[in-house]
């Protein structure tokens, strides 16, 4: 059965880590408490100790009482003064057994004492240690704070060079357009000048280009019949079926009519050459529909008159996008 000072150890010994020898120590405590509460169990009984048939005590040695407890006393023969001697030992291991419970219950009040200090020690420590935690927190909002004032400061005073030289920007802007005001309006009072100038040129060019419209050339400076003269003059033969030596004169007419002036004659000999090229074309034309054509429908028909032969033939192309 654990004693107080047992228990106390017990505790203490959850508390704290201890060493090896404490350790030890304190088992050999609970030790010889146990043996002394079975001593004072066995003494009131009045009974003859086990230990006592046995020659070989098994005392314990500690700090306090070193004297071992001897193997074998010699003893009267009588029942009554053996029973005596063996109380009487027994009452000096009881006495001597008080004495270490006194001891162990006095090294058991200063372990209590000592675990309190420790702990009273252990809640400063930790209050010490909250303590400088939060001023060290504080200590850092501080700095922080500091920081940040100084990279305002710093930044304000970025601002303020900036505008200074936002401000220098814009008076030098300023000059700029007053002085573009200044050539814009200089421009526009030489505007009506100018446009006076450009009408000018444009009548003198219009007139020009009215007189050089108003007049038709049957050949070109390279004495060549341009495309616009071939054009008409083959609609004029084939279309409207004039005479070849006929052409020139009846397209003289019409331009007169409108007020064109002709310069320049085509003979019947280019006439002729001009049907004769048309002719060709027309061929290659219808030659190229044919080969680019999905289909080609090819018709003929004949007849004779007073002798004459007349034949007559039709073709119809069918192309991707058209229809001839």
């Amino acid at each position: 059965m654990a004693n107080s000072a047992d228990t106390a150890v017990r505790k203490y010994g959850k508390q704290k880590h201890t060493s090896k020898k404490e350790r030890q120590d304190r088992s050999q405590a609970a030790r010889e408490a146990s043996l002394q509460s079975k001593v004072l169990n066995s003494s009131t009984a009045l009974e003859l100790p086990e230990s006592d048939k046995n020659p070989k005590f098994s005392g314990r040695n500690d700090k306090e009482n070193s004297d071992p407890i001897p193997n074998s006393i010699p003893g009267p023969s009588t029942p009554l003064q053996k029973a005596q001697s063996c109380a009487s030992r027994l009452t000096k291991d009881v006495d001597k057994f008080r004495k270490k419970f006194t001891y162990w219950k006095g090294q058991a009040v200063d372990s209590r004492e000592s675990l309190r200090d420790m702990r009273e020690n252990e809640k400063e420590e930790r209050k010490k240690g909250e303590q400088r935690a939060e001023d060290s927190e504080k200590q850092k909002i501080i700095e922080d704070m500091e920081n940040e004032l100084e990279r305002e400061k710093k930044q304000r005073k970025l601002d303020a060079d900036e505008h200074k030289t936002c401000h220098a920007h814009l008076n030098i802007q300023l000059h700029e357009y007053h002085h573009q005001i200044h050539t814009l309006k200089a421009r526009v009072n030489r505007i009506p000048a100018r446009l006076s100038t450009a009408m000018k040129r444009v009548v003198h060019t219009y007139n020009n280009e009215a007189e050089e419209q108003q007049a038709f050339y049957f050949k070109s400076a390279n004495r060549t019949i341009p495309n616009e003269a071939h054009d008409i003059l083959l609609d004029l033969v084939a279309i409207d079926e004039v005479p070849a030596n006929k052409v020139t004169h009846v397209f003289k007419h019409i331009a007169e009519a409108f007020g064109i002036s002709i310069h320049g004659n085509v003979d019947r000999r280019s006439i002729g050459r001009i049907v004769k090229e048309g002719g060709n074309a027309a061929k290659l034309q219808f030659g190229q529909a044919v080969i680019d054509a999905k289909g080609v429908t090819i018709s003929s028909d004949g007849t004779t008159h007073k002798n004459e032969t007349y034949e007559t033939k039709h073709s119809t192309v069918i192309l991707a996008n058209r229809r001839l």
